[in-house]
């Protein structure tokens, strides 16, 4: 039944190790350099409104 994980064992091995020779090259050539994933905020979580009010707003919501 699960018989399609094995299948596909060794090109999850083969990505892993694409993405391990990716890093240690980066870490050689730029090591200061961080790839970050962008995300947004929910226009309705706790910390979109934090954000939009100026600083000394912050400390008395809380």
């Amino acid at each position: 039944r699960e018989a399609w994980v094995l299948a596909l064992t060794p090109v999850y091995w083969i990505f892993l190790s694409i993405a391990a020779w990716r890093a240690l090259y980066q870490l050689l050539t730029e090591p200061y350099h961080w790839e970050k994933t962008e995300h947004g905020l929910a226009q309705t979580s706790r910390m979109s409104v934090q954000r939009s009010q100026p600083d000394g707003m912050r400390d008395q919501s809380n």
